[in-house]
């Protein structure tokens, strides 16, 4: 359970901090992707990765590593190599550790994170943004659109099947709140 905490606590953070391409935001994941690794070493797993998928991910990174020696930017191609090392830890904890009632917790949790976004970038669009907070950020938009469609993107379909499936106040008024928040992004994509 403390992976899943540190997950939501490295999401809400990197919200907050900007849209993924500040070097501190780089650092706070793969520092994370290192503690959801040894979270994984030393607790016991439910179900071990089949072996099939291991080897993918170990033959991705093997080719992102040889492709940033000979890359054109290897500062570029290091950042997009610690993202996949990332993703890697991040997809293997949530698949070792994953029980039906834990996912169900976990897509909730995903939908009142990317509600309260919404609920933040709407203050955002009113109110002008706190000074420590960089320019380019998930929440407000600077040039044009925000990234928050990005999130709500990811989010959507689970917010979709929990309103489909218990067709609820609650549940009827976060999708809503969704569909909004998808409108005030100003993200063209968003609106189609």
């Amino acid at each position: 359970m403390a992976g899943f905490w540190l997950f939501f606590s490295l999401l809400s953070i990197s919200i907050l901090l900007g849209d993924g391409k500040q070097p501190i935001v780089e650092v706070l994941w793969a520092v994370g992707a290192a503690a959801l690794l040894w979270l994984q070493n030393h607790r016991g797993a439910e179900r071990p990765i089949p072996a099939t998928i291991a080897r993918w991910w170990i033959f991705l990174i093997v080719f992102f590593g040889i492709r940033t020696v000979f890359s054109d930017s290897v500062a570029y191609s290091t950042s997009s190599l610690v993202r996949l090392v990332a993703a890697t830890a991040v997809y293997g904890f949530f698949f070792r550790f994953s029980t039906p009632g834990l996912l169900r917790k976990f897509s909730s949790a995903l939908v009142v994170l990317a509600a309260g976004a919404v609920a933040v970038s709407t203050v955002f669009i009113v109110a002008p943004p706190v000074s420590f907070m960089p320019l380019m950020n998930v929440l407000y938009s600077t040039y044009g659109h925000s990234h928050l469609a990005d999130l709500l993107l990811f989010v959507l379909p689970i917010a979709v099947f929990a309103a489909i499936e218990k067709p609820n106040l609650r549940t009827q008024i976060t999708l809503g709140a969704l569909l909004v928040g998808f409108f005030l992004t100003f993200a063209r994509g968003a609106w189609i």
